[in-house]
């Protein structure tokens, strides 16, 4: 078995994704003339960053956006009354830390799910878990979990 084929079995055995492709890594260390300690560091370089990337996948997936919405698209002039200071510093995620909540109220078309979306994402960038919901959403889920406890006590004597 050649030693590329045993790299990738235990790349793949060890869950290391992007070491199957450390050949790109070793021609630039060639190329750059890079020790060993160098060469592993980019490969678990990669990786991290790989690993990074993932988790923040899997955390916009989970928060179940209905649609991917930035600040960057985010019209600020559309709300005249919301400061850009304040999303800007909204975005940081530090409310998040203080245990602070976010209430967005206003007319429909406002903004208020693109703005609320898009500070989840960056929350799930900062490594924050998010479950978006509208409060329509969130008040239906409420409502089905107490019919759901008040049903589990018929019958029970």
């Amino acid at each position: 078995m050649s030693k590329a084929t045993v790299i990738t079995l235990y790349a793949k055995e060890l869950k290391l994704s992007t070491f199957t492709g450390y050949q790109a890594v070793i021609r630039q260390a060639a190329e750059e003339g890079w020790g060993y300690e160098e060469f592993l560091c980019a490969l678990l370089s990669r990786e991290a960053a790989n690993r990074k990337e993932n988790q923040v996948t899997r955390r916009i997936r989970a928060a179940r956006f209905p649609l991917p919405k930035t600040l960057e698209e985010f019209q600020l002039e559309a709300l005249p009354h919301v400061k850009e200071a304040l999303v800007r510093e909204l975005a940081t995620g530090e409310f998040i830390k203080r245990r602070e909540n976010i209430l967005l109220i206003g007319n429909p078309g406002t903004g208020k799910s693109h703005l609320s979306i898009a500070l989840g994402i960056k929350a799930c960038v900062n490594g924050y878990s998010v479950r978006f919901f509208t409060a329509a959403g969130l008040v239906t889920k409420l409502s089905e979990a107490q019919n759901e406890k008040s049903t589990q006590g018929v019958g029970k004597s």
